[in-house]
C-alpha cells in the first residue's frame, strides 16, 4: 500500500489494539474466537461510522499480515471488516437467555466434575462475563486483591502485570455483591477464600496473585492469560452445545449483561404492569431486581443516567458505544409501544382469534400456567405452529446437546456415548447426547467388528467398546492427527485421508498401536509423511523383509530397490523374520514394516495409542457419512 495509507492505518489501529492486547501476542492465537474477540473489542472503541470504517480497514490489513506471516486463520466470514450503512450501527445481536446460560453452567459442572479447579474457574469466569459484564481478558487477569471481600464484594477492574486494559474508561469498580446471584456469589467467595489461603500458606502475596490460575506445562511460557485463554474455548463450546447457536462466543456474555441490566431497570419501573413483568422475567438472570435497582440508581426513573451507569459498568467511554453495539431491545420497545396503543385483550378474544372454544382456552390457561391473555395467545400460537419449547431445567426433561465444534472433542464425546452402558445413567439424566438410538447401535456394531488391538491399548483394564486416549500426550497426539487429516491443520484432502486409513486398517499389526505393514512405496511415502507431520517420525524404525516368491530378484536386490527410493533409512530384517513371519506376504519386492521403537530416547513418552484411536474413529466417520458424526 502507499506510505500515506500505511501511516493512516497504523495511527488508527496501534493504540486501541495495543491497549487491548496488553502482553498477549496475536501471532500465538490458535482459535478463531481469539481474533474475533480482540477485533470486536477494538472496533467498539470508536463511535462514528467513518472512524469505524477506517479502523476496520486497518484491522483487515493487520490480519492479512498475520495470515501471511504466521498462518492465522481466515475470519472473513465473521463480517468484522465490512461496515455499511449509517449510524446507528447494526449490532451483534446474540442474546443468551438466563435459562440457556444455566444449562451451560450445568453442563460445565457435569463435564468437568473430575477436575474441580478447572470446573470452578470456567463457571466463575463465565459468570463474571454474564452477570458483571467483564471482558474475557479482564476476568482471566483478575488478582486476588482485586476483590475487596466482605461486605460489599466489589471488584476493581484495573491494569496489572497479567494484562492491560483497552482504555482508561475500562478501569472501574463492579459491585459483584448485588450483581451475582447468591449461588454464584457463594461459589466465588469460597474460591477467593481458598486461593487466598493457598497463597498465604506458600508465603506469597495474595494482593498480587492471580485469582484464576492454570498449571504451566513443562517448557510452556509462564503466561497465565494465554494458558487460560485456551481453556475458555470450553465455555464457548458449552454455550454453543446447549443453545444450538454456532455464532456464540464469550463476548456475547457481555452483550447479554448489558441487555439484562437495562431490562432489570425497566422492569422495576413497570413493576405494576403484569404483562411487562411476565414477559421480561424470563430474560433477566439477576436476583432481587428491586434491591439491584435501588443499590445502583436509587429511586430515579430510567433515563440517560441509567445508560451512563450501564456504560460505566461495562467500561465504555461513551453511552453511544453501549447503545450502538450492545443494546438489542428495539423489537421489545416497539412491541411495548404497539401494545399501549391497542385495546386490552380478553380470553374470549383469544378464543375468537384462534377459532377455538372458550373452554379450550381455559384448559390451555392451566396448561401454560399463565393468566395473561396476551402471553396465552403467543404460547398457543407457538404450539400450533410447531415452535420448539425449551426444556425447563426443573421439569425433569433432559437437554439435547449439539456435538462439540472441535472435531477431536466431538470424537471424544462420541466415544463416551459409545461406551456408556445405559442411556439412563444417573450422571447424564439432565443431558441427551447428540448421537442416540439407532445411530449408536450401527456404530457400535461396526467398531465391535474391528479387531481388538485396534480398539484398546496393550496395557490396563479396558472393558469398553473402544478405549479413548487417557494420557496428556495421547490426547495431544490424537488431536494433532485428527486436525491434520481433516484439513484443519495441514493440506490433507479427503482422498489422501481415505488412502492412509485403508493402509492402516489393512496393515496394522497386533504388536503395537501403530505398527504397520507397508506393501508398496507409495504406501510407505504416505505413512512416513503422516508420522512426520504429527512429529512422530523419530519414534519409529523401518525394516525391510524380502519376498519369498519365485521372482528373479535376490533379497539384496529387493532391499536396494526399496532403500534407494524410501524417504527414510531402512534396516534389513531378513536375518530375523520370525516375529513377523505370518505378516509377510509373498511379494515380489518384499514389504516394509514400520515399528514403534520400544527403547531409547526416541521411544520414551510416546503414547501412540491416541493416534490409533483417532484413525479408527475417523475411519468410522468416513464409513458412515449418513450418520453425520462430525458437524461440517
Amino acid at each position: 500500500m502507499k506510505p500515506k495509507t500505511a501511516y493512516d492505518r497504523f495511527n488508527a489501529l496501534a493504540v486501541p489494539l495495543a491497549g487491548f492486547l496488553g502482553n498477549e501476542d496475536p501471532a500465538t492465537f490458535e482459535c478463531v474466537d481469539d481474533f474475533v474477540e480482540v477485533y470486536t473489542a477494538v472496533l467498539e472503541t470508536v463511535d462514528t461510522l467513518s472512524k469505524r470504517k477506517r479502523l476496520a480497514a486497518a484491522l483487515a490489513s493487520f490480519h492479512d499480515f498475520l495470515r501471511n506471516a504466521h498462518g492465522a486463520p481466515d475470519i472473513a466470514s465473521a463480517g468484522l471488516f465490512t461496515v455499511r450503512g449509517r449510524q446507528p450501527h447494526a449490532v451483534d445481536a446474540n442474546f443468551i437467555e438466563p435459562r440457556a446460560f444455566e444449562w451451560a453452567v450445568r453442563w460445565l459442572d457435569y463435564r468437568y466434575a473430575e477436575d474441580p479447579e478447572l470446573r470452578e474457574s470456567l463457571v466463575l469466569i463465565a459468570c463474571l462475563g454474564y452477570f458483571a459484564g467483564l471482558r474475557r481478558s479482564e476476568a482471566i487477569g483478575l488478582l486476588i486483591g482485586d476483590l475487596d471481600g466482605e461486605p460489599a464484594w466489589d471488584c476493581v477492574v484495573r491494569p496489572n502485570r497479567n494484562r492491560g486494559l483497552k482504555s482508561s474508561s475500562a478501569h472501574r469498580v463492579v459491585p459483584l455483591g448485588v450483581l451475582l446471584p447468591a449461588r454464584y456469589l457463594n461459589r466465588l467467595q469460597k474460591w477467593w477464600a481458598e486461593r487466598r489461603k493457598t497463597m498465604l500458606a506458600e508465603g506469597g502475596d495474595p494482593a498480587t496473585a492471580p485469582l484464576f490460575d492454570r498449571p504451566r506445562k513443562k517448557g510452556a511460557e509462564n503466561d497465565n492469560l494465554r494458558r487460560f485463554d485456551r481453556d475458555l474455548e470450553r465455555v464457548t463450546d458449552a454455550l454453543i452445545r446447549v443453545t444450538g447457536d454456532g455464532g456464540l462466543r464469550y463476548h456475547h456474555l457481555r452483550h447479554s449483561f448489558a441487555n439484562q441490566l437495562l431490562l432489570a431497570l425497566w422492569r422495576h419501573e413497570h413493576r405494576d404492569d403484569a404483562l411487562v413483568v411476565e414477559r421480561l422475567d424470563p430474560l433477566i438472570g439477576f436476583e432481587g431486581v428491586a434491591t439491584l435497582r435501588t443499590t445502583l440508581l436509587g429511586d430515579s426513573p430510567v433515563q440517560r443516567r441509567s445508560l451512563r451507569l450501564i456504560s460505566a459498568l461495562m467500561g465504555h467511554l461513551t453511552t453511544e458505544i453501549t447503545m450502538n453495539h450492545y443494546i438489542h431491545l428495539t423489537d421489545l420497545v416497539w412491541g411495548q409501544a404497539v401494545r399501549g396503543a391497542l385495546p386490552s385483550l380478553e380470553f374470549h378474544d383469544v378464543a375468537r382469534i384462534l377459532g377455538v372454544s372458550l373452554k379450550h382456552v381455559q384448559r390451555s390457561k392451566r396448561t401454560f400456567q399463565t393468566g395473561n391473555p396476551v402471553l396465552l395467545l403467543e404460547r398457543m400460537l407457538d404450539r400450533h405452529l410447531g415452535s420448539p419449547v425449551p426444556a425447563d431445567m426443573d421439569a425433569g426433561k433432559p437437554k439435547q446437546l449439539l456435538p462439540p465444534r472441535d472435531p477431536h472433542a466431538a470424537l471424544l464425546s462420541l466415544t463416551d456415548h459409545l461406551n456408556r452402558a445405559s442411556q439412563d445413567d444417573s450422571k447424564v439424566v439432565h443431558f441427551v447426547g447428540p448421537w442416540q438410538g439407532p445411530t449408536l447401535d450401527v456404530l457400535r456394531a461396526w467398531i465391535s467388528d474391528v479387531p481388538e488391538h485396534f480398539r484398546r491399548p496393550r496395557t490396563g483394564r479396558h472393558e469398553r467398546i473402544i478405549a479413548p486416549p487417557r494420557t496428556q500426550q495421547g490426547l495431544g497426539l490424537s488431536k494433532e492427527a485428527v486436525q491434520l487429516l481433516l484439513g484443519v491443520k495441514g493440506a490433507w484432502g479427503k482422498e489422501e485421508r481415505a488412502r492412509l486409513l485403508r493402509i492402516f486398517l489393512s496393515g496394522k499389526l497386533a504388536s503395537g498401536p501403530l505398527d504397520v505393514v507397508l506393501a508398496t512405496l507409495p504406501a510407505l511415502d504416505l505413512w512416513v509423511r503422516f508420522l512426520r507431520e504429527i512429529q512422530l517420525d523419530d519414534a519409529f524404525e523401518y525394516m525391510h523383509f524380502s519376498g519369498k516368491g519365485g521372482g528373479r530378484e535376490t533379497p539384496m536386490g529387493q532391499y536396494q530397490y526399496w532403500a534407494q527410493r524410501a524417504p527414510v533409512a531402512l534396516e534389513s530384517g531378513d536375518a530375523n523374520p520370525e516375529p513377523f513371519a505370518e505378516n509377510l506376504p509373498e511379494k515380489r519386492k518384499g514389504v516394509v514394516i514400520a515399528r514403534h521403537r520400544r527403547s531409547g530416547e526416541a521411544g520414551r513418552h510416546r503414547w501412540v495409542y491416541g493416534v490409533c484411536w483417532s484413525l479408527v474413529m475417523l475411519k468410522a466417520n468416513d464409513e458412515h457419512p449418513e450418520l453425520a458424526l462430525l458437524t461440517p
